[in-house]
């Protein structure tokens, strides 16, 4: 991205998030993410392609980096400690009932107050793999739109692993709030 519509992408993007303020101050030369260009008070998804739209036809237009939106950004919580608890929140998820992708993202972002955002590029592989280790199974179902969703349901493996998550994850938890204890006395 050329200089000069990097700096026109950057007064568009008056709203951010404290991620993205803190690394403007310590890495001025990365790009915002997307969608704090999108939000801002100047204009929102026209003004972006605009820019786009322009870009491609004066140079390259190399894409924006939107890494952060994947799961961490909303809270800056640690993309690891999001990562790790991704196998057992879908398990969790789905000992209640079956459910199809885009629901598990929609329920995750309600039960934490917006501070845990999933992606399909982060989701779908997680799913497949569980899928391939035996602890979820999926079918396909056609709605009456016509539209055709991939459900997935816990096996007796994914039970089996979901009691384990729980149990190393209540340990952690357990330490933590022992530790921040003895901070405070």
């Amino acid at each position: 991205m050329n200089q000069t519509l990097r700096q026109q992408v950057r007064e568009r993007a008056g709203n951010r998030c404290e991620y993205c303020r803190l690394r403007q101050e310590h890495e001025p030369d990365r790009p915002l993410h997307i969608e704090h260009i999108i939000a801002t008070k100047h204009g929102g998804r026209d003004d972006l392609d605009k820019i786009a739209h322009e870009a491609k036809w004066k140079s390259r237009f190399p894409p924006l980096d939107i890494h952060c939106r994947t799961m961490h950004c909303v809270a800056m919580i640690n993309k690891e400690l999001v990562a790790a608890s991704t196998e057992p929140l879908i398990l969790s998820l789905l000992a209640s009932g079956e459910s199809y992708g885009y629901a598990l993202t929609q329920e995750v972002k309600r039960l934490s107050g917006d501070k845990l955002q999933w992606t399909d590029g982060m989701l779908y592989p997680v799913l497949h793999r569980m899928e391939q280790r035996g602890l979820i199974k999926s079918r396909w179902d056609k709605k009456e739109s016509g539209r055709k969703r991939k459900y997935y349901a816990l096996k007796k493996d994914g039970k089996t692993a979901m009691a384990k998550h729980h149990e190393q994850w209540s340990l952690v938890h357990s330490v933590l709030t022992g530790l921040r204890k003895e901070q405070y006395v």
